[in-house]
């Protein structure tokens, strides 16, 4: 590749525009799973928003496990137990609804549901053996971009320090971005992720390594 060309890959199936998630059901359906965990967080879930995504699978048969734990800057001890519980529901395929945080949840929970071993053994960009489990993302905030890249990054609780994981195959299969999900999210949250958004516009302009 010439020194001058850049590779630009976005894995991710995005679908996006208002009502986009109410196509959950068909997006489970197609990865053929009856099993399905759920990541997200007590905030999300108690505006009863995750109730009313999940119903139609509900309806459908589809079982449905919801792991609540994701706490802001997600931790390495939830995605080990999240990966745990949702081997033991028997999940072939995981669901993030909500901001960043549950996203890279979801996503160290893949890796390590078909890989095994902790979150902390999977540091430093160490490719997986094993492709993580399908993921499909319902992002409720507009500022991490989490929904279409292919890193987690995951909070090292015993040297407190924020490590990422990194894999192309961690990108999420589905994204369903509705911005709907966003006009009755907390004032302050919408400031909060809107600078963030600004922010990693402001890294793609000015950054001469990746971009």
């Amino acid at each position: 590749m010439a020194a001058d060309v850049r590779q630009f890959r976005v894995a991710t199936d995005v679908h996006m525009g208002e009502g986009s998630s109410a196509g959950l059901l068909d997006a489970i359906q197609q990865f053929g799973t009856t099993r399905v965990t759920v990541v997200t967080d007590p905030g999300v879930l108690g505006t009863g928003m995750v109730e009313r995504l999940i119903a139609p699978a509900k309806a459908a048969g589809i079982a449905i496990d919801i792991d609540d734990t994701t706490k802001p800057n997600p931790r390495d001890v939830d995605s080990d137990t999240g990966s745990d519980r949702a081997k033991s529901f028997g999940s072939t395929l995981l669901v993030a609804i909500g901001g960043g945080s549950p996203i890279d949840q979801a996503k160290a929970m893949a890796c390590l549901v078909t890989n095994g071993g902790k979150a902390v053994e999977w540091g430093a960009h160490r490719p997986f053996d094993t492709d993580p489990l399908p993921l499909i993302v319902i992002p409720t905030t507009s500022g991490t971009g989490s929904e279409v890249t292919s890193v987690s990054v995951i909070t090292d609780t015993s040297r407190m320090f924020k490590m990422t994981l990194g894999d192309p195959r961690m990108a999420p299969e589905i994204a369903l971005v509705d911005p709907e999900l966003t006009w009755t999210v907390p004032k302050g949250t919408t400031a909060a992720t809107g600078m963030d958004a600004l922010t990693h516009a402001i890294e793609a302009y000015t950054c001469v390594i990746n971009n």
